[in-house]
């Protein structure tokens, strides 16, 4: 899942990489006690991502960040300390040096 997720934020600017990570991991946490978790956690992700102005950049958002909460919860459900994916630097593209997105 680290390789998956690592391979879409190229998708995203670092600082919003970042941002969704962190959001990702404190729902992950949020909910993971609670019995029926899954649908609590698919609201609070469509209401984080409610401020991205671009639909299709709602719906990106929206399933990368399904992957991080499960990995999340993952590694929390194994007793492992949940560590950050490195965002991918897409520095062959050029631009991104700078924290563009590529596209």
């Amino acid at each position: 899942m680290d390789r998956l997720i690592r391979e879409m934020s190229y998708l995203f600017t670092k600082a919003r990489f970042d941002e969704l990570q962190e959001c990702a991991r404190e729902i992950a946490l949020g909910y993971s006690d609670y019995p029926e978790c899954f649908g609590l956690i698919a609201d609070e992700i469509a209401s984080f991502v409610e401020g991205t102005t671009a639909d299709e950049w709602r719906e990106h958002e929206k399933i990368i960040m399904h992957y991080m909460v499960m990995r999340a919860l993952t590694l929390w459900g194994e007793g492992e300390k949940i560590t950050p994916v490195r965002w991918a630097h897409p520095g062959w593209f050029g631009t991104a040096e700078q924290g563009e997105t590529i596209q």
